[in-house]
């Protein structure tokens, strides 16, 4: 129990061209939470255009791969989550390697700590469907005072 932690993973796609709702009209079994066009006005989370104006450098698609906010990983373990929604991804291979060539395709896995030690494994396996799939890994890790 002591090494256990929360985790949650997305999908993280940035672009330099590519119209978000391409994307989610080609992975369209995900809701993104994120959808911003290269060029288009920035705006916040809640749709107020940014003051001074500025325009979004890349394109980019997020897409949340859970429905509870946070999963425990004494629930179920981040490889054995992360694995099952590679298989549901494989089918969009393509696109991933089309959009790597250019621009970042990423799962995003935050980490959630309660104590100062955690520990998980991501199973060589699961890195490796990860690279077949074309997808880097990024983690950001959020430690006692950040939960």
């Amino acid at each position: 129990m002591a090494n256990e932690f929360y985790y949650c993973v997305s999908l993280s796609i940035v672009h330099p061209t590519i119209d978000p709702i391409d994307i989610s009209n080609v992975i369209s079994n995900v809701q993104p939470r994120i959808e911003s066009m290269a060029g288009s006005e920035r705006r916040t989370r809640d749709g107020t255009a940014v003051v001074p104006a500025r325009k979004v450098l890349l394109s980019h698609w997020l897409a949340e791969l859970h429905d509870e906010e946070r999963i425990f990983s004494g629930d179920e373990a981040i490889s054995d989550f992360i694995t099952g929604k590679l298989r549901e991804l494989e089918g969009h291979r393509d696109l991933f390697s089309q959009l790597g060539q250019e621009g970042q395709v990423s799962l995003v896995i935050g980490w959630f700590s309660e104590s100062n030690h955690s520990a998980g494994v991501l199973e060589a396996e699961t890195l490796k469907k990860c690279g077949d799939l074309g997808l880097s890994v990024e983690l950001n890790y959020y430690g006692p005072s950040a939960v």
